[in-house]
């Protein structure tokens, strides 16, 4: 069997048993997280209590500390690696993931995954969406021009 396949299936098996955990809790608990990083290669520590990359890892996979990462933020993190992806695209892709696939986000959905302060930041650079009915709803491809270009948004 060739390394490539041999990889591929490592990754499936990977994958399988991430959704099986999700399908049973929704949630993955830090110490499975670990080793899952460690599976894939990330360089973790076995040791908690020296681990700062481990550390650094889980503040952006879980801001408000809440003991565990979600399926979607995980499989998300895992499956995106340093490719010189466009990063405008990358943070569509992570607003389309936060939004469940739909072209638009809530502010309660963002207050979900973001500390008070960054879901405000966010909120407040988003504009209304034109292209559903809900009310509140955000036009999150609105984000990066109020981002980069602000003088020239409304």
């Amino acid at each position: 069997m060739a390394a490539s396949e041999q990889t591929e299936r490592k990754d499936s098996y990977r994958y399988s048993y991430l959704w099986n955990m999700h399908k049973q809790c929704h949630h993955i608990p830090y110490n499975e997280v670990r080793v899952i990083l460690q599976s894939l290669g990330y360089p973790v520590e076995h040791d908690v209590h020296k681990d700062l990359e481990f550390e650094k890892i889980l503040r952006r996979l879980d801001p408000h500390n809440k003991g565990y990462v979600t399926y979607d933020i995980f499989v998300n993190f895992i499956s995106r690696e340093p490719s010189g992806e466009d990063p405008d695209k990358q943070l569509q892709e992570s607003f389309l993931l936060l939004a469940k696939g739909k072209d638009y986000i809530t502010s309660d959905e963002l207050l979900d995954v973001f500390p008070p302060d960054v879901a405000e930041y966010c909120i407040a650079r988003m504009e209304l969406s034109k292209n559903t009915a809900v009310e509140g709803a955000l036009d999150y491809s609105t984000f990066d021009i109020h981002i980069k270009h602000p003088k020239y948004t409304s």
